[in-house]
């Protein structure tokens, strides 16, 4: 299964049997794709197994996943891939979420509890998710594993990160040079109103094509930010992903530090994805994601070399895909 051209229907650009869909949460309209059918539901999934759910960064869309979704779907698991919200197709034009990562992250289940209860034969509660992320979706991840919110729908079984330690741990960073350089545009987009202004006058666009264009030597990647830059065109967007910026300053960054404090951990399976040469020449991460998961838990990690950068799940495919459902097949069964 290829990705097809994406259209503005169908950002995620992939053929069947995976199809876009809408749910309203809080009042936000929700974009999100998946290949379980309303009519079939989940069992055409014979072997049962935990509803994936794939969450993109910044400043992607669900189309990031384009190259490994089709193969996680070909081996027989049911897959939700939503627009976080103010995101992409997933805009929010009141500016009224709070994009916290415990809301953001509960505005998603909700979204996927939603559409399950529209099926002909709706699931038994709670039902088992694996979260697969990368970036901010990791960010997300990360707090619903430790939070664990609507226990009574969900059985978060485990949790894949991409290319992020957590993110106290990378304010504390910031006190070295390389680290603030190469990670400025926390500090700015953080700054919601002066940021919004600053990008918009220079074009949403345009700025989504340079910040991602300097992480990634590999053309495929530099083309899919014509996807996500056409976004950030919608000021509304620009805002929405600042404000999540701010958030995780002002929100996520105390909520975290209680939680350490309280000894509240990821105690599920984990497998964590680097890029050796970017986030590994910063920091250590086996060793930050160790004491910020249980003693004893299942913790499987793959530093990814040869010069792939940030966006791995694109750069690097085929790594990511491999090891996904070596993990999955582990984990899941």
């Amino acid at each position: 299964m290829q990705p097809a051209e994406p259209t503005a229907e169908n950002e995620l650009g992939y053929t069947p049997p995976f199809h876009q869909q809408f749910t309203t949460v809080n009042g936000l309209r929700l974009c999100s794709y998946t290949n379980i059918s309303p009519q079939q539901g989940l069992t055409a999934f014979p072997q049962q197994r935990a509803i994936l759910i794939l969450l993109h960064g910044y400043p992607q869309s669900p189309y990031i996943w384009r190259h490994v979704a089709p193969k996680l779907a070909e081996a027989g698991y049911p897959v939700f891939i939503p627009d976080l919200p103010g995101y992409a197709n997933s805009p929010d034009p009141t500016q009224s979420h709070a994009q916290d990562k415990l809301s953001t992250g509960t505005m998603l289940l909700t979204s996927l509890s939603q559409h399950l209860s529209l099926l002909d034969s709706p699931p038994d509660l709670p039902f088992d998710v694996i979260l697969i992320t990368h970036d901010r979706g990791s960010r997300i991840g990360h707090r619903l594993a430790v939070s664990k919110p609507l226990g009574d729908r969900f059985h978060i079984k485990a949790l894949a990160t991409m290319d992020i330690v957590p993110t106290a741990e990378q304010f504390k960073g910031m006190g070295r040079i390389e680290v603030a350089k190469g990670y400025f545009h926390w500090a700015l987009l953080a700054n919601v109103e002066i940021a919004t202004k600053l990008i918009t006058s220079m074009s949403g666009s345009l700025w989504v094509e340079h910040a991602v264009g300097r992480m990634t030597k590999k053309e495929d990647t530099k083309s899919a930010t014509k996807v996500y830059a056409r976004q950030y065109d919608n000021e509304t967007v620009v805002r929405a992903s600042c404000r999540d910026y701010e958030a995780a300053a002002l929100v996520d960054v105390p909520a975290q530090m209680e939680d350490q404090a309280a000894g509240h951990k990821v105690d599920i399976p984990m497998l964590v994805f680097w890029s050796e040469s970017g986030l590994g020449s910063w920091f250590d991460v086996e060793k930050l994601w160790r004491l910020w998961a249980k003693d004893g838990i299942d913790l499987e990690f793959c530093p990814v070399g040869n010069g792939v950068g940030h966006y791995l799940v694109e750069d690097a495919p085929e790594i990511v895909g491999k090891r996904l459902l070596q993990w999955l097949n582990r984990i899941d069964n």
